[in-house]
């Protein structure tokens, strides 16, 4: 995978974790990389509540972590809090390389089989 992410690459480690739709992996992707495009971090005040909701459900999976910073301004002396997004380019990696385990194959119920039980009902009149 290259240091680009692409919108595919994001919503398919995006289903894989939050277990929904291609669609509305795509979707979620979008909105993700309108907002992040090829930087590793953005800032949290520019983001409307449905990105924030993905970010914090991503950051679970430490695919996106909040750095906060806080600032003494210049002139006014008052705190200013800086709040950022980071990007972990790693993390969706490692997603994206693991794959699901196989599941393994449903055993035959035996007790469905209506074949043993006409053997057995027969086998019990006879005695």
């Amino acid at each position: 995978m290259s240091e680009i992410t692409t919108l595919l690459e994001l919503a398919e480690s995006i289903k894989k974790l939050l277990r929904i739709s291609e669609s509305e992996a795509i979707r979620a992707a979008g909105l993700i990389l309108s907002v992040i495009g090829f930087e590793d971090a953005m800032l949290d005040n520019t983001l409307d509540p449905e990105r924030r909701r993905i970010l914090t459900a991503l950051s679970t999976y430490n695919i996106f972590y909040v750095d906060r910073q806080s600032v003494i301004l210049p002139i006014e002396q008052k705190m200013w809090r800086i709040v950022r997004w980071i990007y972990n380019r790693d993390a969706l990696r490692s997603i994206l390389q693991y794959s699901e385990p196989q599941k393994a194959p449903e055993e035959e119920n035996v007790y469905s089989n209506e074949s043993i039980w006409e053997i057995v009902d027969q086998e019990a009149s006879s005695i």
